[in-house]
């Protein structure tokens, strides 16, 4: 069956004058509103922004050209979904197209990752910014699984000071480092370096 991705992908057609001509039951699905609340809507009714209304305006203009770009989808909550969209004039031989094929695809994880990321990576960088200073001899800031972040100050003995450099706002775990074992790489077993 070669139709059976259909209802996985959420599609739409939609015509040069911006209205929503079909919606398949995955679209209307993912953005929680009826097929006969969305047949026949004027795209600007959905995006009441003038950003996006520009974005309509700029796509409609350009309906007769393949698009594919980041976007969003209203839901009946209120909620804005994250989405790639890909755009074609359905090829309908010597005549111009008058229906144009959306694609869509939720970005809504690969967002939340980013912004995660984003967030994990300003971390880093405010203690790096807090850790280069005269006295820390080449601290090691990394990323530690999906939620932790390990500092390490090698020559600051005393955690006091440790916490001084880094600041009250985080967590943080002191280890004494044994700095031979660092170096040598002989680590008894059980113990942290």
């Amino acid at each position: 069956n070669t139709g059976g991705w259909l209802y996985f992908l959420p599609l739409a057609l939609v015509d040069r004058a911006g209205r929503l001509a079909h919606a398949n039951p995955r679209l209307c699905e993912m953005i929680g509103r009826p097929l006969a609340d969305l047949v026949g809507q004027d795209f600007y009714a959905l995006y009441p922004s003038a950003e996006d209304r520009r974005f309509i305006d700029d796509r409609l203009r350009r309906f007769d050209e393949a698009y594919e770009g980041e976007f969003h989808l209203p839901s009946s909550d209120g909620r804005r979904v994250p989405i790639i969209v890909s755009g074609r004039p359905l090829d309908c031989g010597p005549l111009p197209a008058e229906l144009r094929l959306l694609t869509i695809l939720d970005i809504s994880r690969q967002k939340q990752a980013e912004e995660r990321a984003t967030e994990q990576y300003q971390t880093i960088a405010t203690l790096s910014k807090r850790v280069n200073e005269p006295g820390v001899a080449e601290p090691v800031i990394q990323q530690q699984g999906a939620d932790r972040i390990v500092v390490q100050l090698p020559g600051v003995q005393d955690t006091a000071r440790a916490k001084e450099i880094l600041g009250r706002t985080a967590t943080l775990e002191v280890r004494l480092v044994d700095e031979e074992s660092y170096r040598t790489g002989n680590v008894a077993l059980g113990s942290d370096v």
